[in-house]
């Protein structure tokens, strides 16, 4: 793994708050906010300016489906364990498919 190296921008108050409000929201550190900001610009110009929202969507969602991932793969487990009956298995299978779509949706719609 790379070694991490500090480095040092001077921001205005303004920015500084909203940085903050956005990785507050995100429940992030400020520090991560601003690496997945940079990394979601590189070999994109300035798609975090042009398309405003789009990279908080992103990013959201993302964690959102990863969230999901794992919630259908302890679904998975207690099913193989036999801790879960297939009824309850299967209400709770549709309900994460439900969700899914309904957040594949809402990206393809914004």
């Amino acid at each position: 793994m790379a070694e991490k190296k500090r480095v040092t921008i001077r921001l205005d108050d303004k920015l500084i708050e909203k940085i903050n409000k956005r990785a507050n929201e995100l429940n992030i550190t400020t520090s991560d906010y601003i690496r997945q900001a940079i990394e979601l610009s590189f070999g994109k110009g300035d798609c975090i300016k042009q398309k405003g929202e789009l990279p908080l969507l992103i990013l959201t969602l993302n964690r959102l489906g990863n969230n999901l991932n794992q919630i259908a793969r302890t679904l998975n487990y207690a099913k193989k364990a036999d801790k879960l009956n297939e009824v309850n298995y299967d209400k709770l299978l549709n309900e994460l498919i439900a969700i899914r779509q309904f957040l594949k949706d809402l990206l393809n719609d914004y």
